[in-house]
């Protein structure tokens, strides 16, 4: 539906601008690349991929998608492009999407941006409010997660706030095990670790490293937007429920479940 009312759109003139909105997993990126590949069959699209590139980006730039990174937004021309799509827009900074905005109106080049709404920068929603007052934007919004196994959801969810807990699903995916030293516990998070999971670290039992089924070092850029089959979490004494439910931490370390 959204595709297809962008093109309508496109045809008619009707807006120079789009934003899609969603939360992790509820198919942005998904729609933007089959939106670009529609779109390229009539029009030089150019995609400014704001997230950490990886083998699919590589992928995409073989079968000939003009896609390039943040970290390369200096080198863009926009000489032949017609239509920009920006994925994971709340990356960019205020200065950055000012000046991608500015560069889009003059050169008379379409944009459309997908952004999280609980990532972006303080501005972002707000120079979106900008051109929608205008008339220059029209805005859609993603709202159910496609890409989330249900009972791995629903377990999360429940993780976070107790309330939530669904008595009517089957939790047998997840395994919860107790342990009361730090050494044991470390000693099983590195034994999942050579089963090919993927450790993910809460805790204060070691520096918060991100490991991949190879054992090297990830850091949180490289596992935001990506799927892994089998992951360990670690939670220590830190972590409390509240009195209403809620999982909270007693210290300044942000919460990586």
């Amino acid at each position: 539906m959204i595709e297809n009312e962008i093109v309508k759109y496109l045809e008619e003139e009707t807006y120079h601008f789009f934003a899609i909105s969603g939360d992790y997993g509820t198919g942005k990126t998904l729609l933007l690349y089959d939106l670009a590949r529609l779109l390229m069959k009539e029009h030089q699209v150019t995609v400014l991929h704001c997230a950490k590139a990886n083998q699919g980006i590589a992928r995409l730039k073989q079968d000939g998608y003009q896609i390039y990174c943040l970290n390369e937004l200096h080198a863009m021309s926009f000489t032949q492009t017609k239509i920009l799509i920006v994925d994971e827009a709340q990356r960019l900074s205020n200065k950055n999407r000012l000046d991608l905005i500015n560069t889009l109106n003059q050169k008379g080049i379409i944009g459309i941006f997908a952004y999280d709404p609980h990532g972006y920068f303080s501005d972002l929603k707000q120079d979106f409010t900008f051109l929608e007052d205008n008339g220059e934007l029209h805005s859609f919004n993603l709202t159910h997660r496609i890409r989330t196994n249900k009972v791995m959801a629903n377990f999360i969810s429940a993780l976070f706030d107790q309330k939530r807990y669904n008595h009517t699903l089957n939790y047998s995916p997840v395994h919860m095990v107790h342990m009361t030293a730090r050494n044991d516990a470390r000693s099983y998070t590195r034994y999942l670790s050579s089963l090919g999971y993927v450790e993910i670290s809460g805790d204060h039992l070691e520096d918060h490293y991100f490991y991949d089924e190879e054992k090297n070092i990830i850091t949180q850029e490289d596992i935001i937007g990506k799927d892994f089959e089998k992951v360990v979490v670690t939670l220590d004494e830190h972590y409390y429920y509240d009195e209403e439910g809620r999982l909270r931490r007693d210290d300044e370390h942000s919460l990586y479940v």
